[in-house]
């Protein structure tokens, strides 16, 4: 049971800076909420945390505070707010007050219908087919000269033979992500849905990986001597010396290469064409159609650091991204809305704190029912 006393110090420690990531995204989604039309300020927290604002309107709108107390002006600039924090303040919260025969207050919390936001999350397969589920309290694994490794040396998950290169795959579920540092350094960051096969150990003079779905490599560069590095995505290739870049090449969609730095040669399979990028350019195969456009990069690599970034994005493509972040199914029931949107927020947040803050119901009316998105 959260009491009074507790909503009164997850105030405290937001302002304060102490709150947990639970407790701002819970505290920021209530913000939203009730501060869209009329944004609340710090200074606005302050008076409704110093004050009895909060409790006293909530006493007052059932019937059972006496009258006095706050000066009628500022209670009614306040009232809103003080009324959706004691009603719904954070989301899961419900407080509502009994009239009982001693009028205490009485708190209760309630879950409603939402979804957790993804995780580390994936799984090891070896040459022989067997399967290692990696910890969601490790971020990634490292590809050792003798060992797989969690990325923080914790833990030893397989030896390996020097004189040996067997193929890996690391796959990644829905709802998940995690990193792989390759025996040349190289380091991989895998999105949903995706799956990278690679070797144990580069031999020759080459380095060739595949890739399906969604991955950001920093590839390592060997000094005074060319190594390619070749990422395979359905054909189409891509091939870097020592670079950072972001390739989503999803089952059905556009495979876009976006460069951060260095430089990068992609092939067309289907047309054999091949051309060279330079930072801030993206390659987009679609079919045998082959553009390269300059973009914003951040929007396609914020992924990799916890971020969602939005910039005119149009909403089905919002919607898949979202869908594979917190494995949910999406049904449309009518026509896909043509609006775009924009905004960067946290990829820790529930999934309908996600969609308010980005304000999809003005645009769309969506329920969940199960892990079902429907939208309407």
């Amino acid at each position: 049971m959260i009491t009074e006393k507790t909503i009164r110090q997850i105030i405290r420690r937001y302002l304060q800076g102490e709150a947990t990531e639970r407790e701002r995204a819970l505290l920021e989604n209530w913000y939203y909420q009730q501060g869209r039309k009329q944004p609340l300020k710090e200074d606005d927290l302050r008076f409704l945390l110093d004050s009895d604002a909060i409790f006293e309107n909530v006493r007052r709108r059932a019937g059972l505070a006496n009258e006095g107390g706050i000066p009628q002006g500022r209670t009614w600039r306040w009232f809103p707010y003080a009324a959706a924090l004691a009603i719904l303040p954070l989301s899961i919260i419900w407080i509502f007050y009994t009239n009982s025969a001693d009028q205490k207050t009485e708190v209760v919390a309630m879950e409603s219908a939402d979804v957790a936001s993804g995780g580390n999350r994936a799984k090891l397969t070896l040459a022989d087919g067997r399967q290692i589920n990696l910890s969601e309290a490790q971020s990634g694994i490292v590809i050792g000269q003798e060992h797989i490794l969690y990325e923080d040396g914790s833990e030893q998950l397989l030896g390996l033979k020097m004189d040996e290169a067997v193929p890996l795959e690391l796959s990644v579920p829905r709802g998940g992500t995690y990193q792989v540092t390759l025996a040349d350094g190289t380091r991989v960051w895998l999105n949903s849905e995706s799956r990278l096969r690679y070797p144990s150990r580069f031999d020759s003079d080459e380095r060739v990986v595949e890739l399906e779905g969604e991955a950001y490599f920093s590839v390592t560069k060997k000094e005074g001597h060319p190594w390619p590095f070749r990422v395979v995505v359905d054909g189409q290739t891509v091939e870097v010396l020592g670079t950072e870049f972001n390739v989503s090449a999803y089952h059905a969609e556009p495979k876009k290469t976006t460069l951060v730095e260095g430089s990068v040669a992609v092939t067309n399979p289907s047309s054999g064409l091949k051309r060279s990028i330079s930072p801030g350019e993206q390659a987009i195969v679609n079919g045998t159609a082959f553009d390269v456009v300059m973009v914003d990069v951040y929007k396609y690599t914020a992924w990799k650091d916890g971020l969602f970034y939005f910039k005119h994005t149009p909403f089905d493509e919002l919607i898949r991204e979202i869908a594979r972040w917190y494995d949910v199914k999406v049904i449309y029931e009518g026509a896909v809305p043509k609006e775009t949107f924009s905004g960067k927020m946290r990829r820790e947040l529930s999934l309908m704190t996600a969609l308010d803050l980005l304000d999809v119901s003005a645009k769309a009316k969506i329920r969940l029912e199960d892990r079902t998105l429907i939208v309407r």
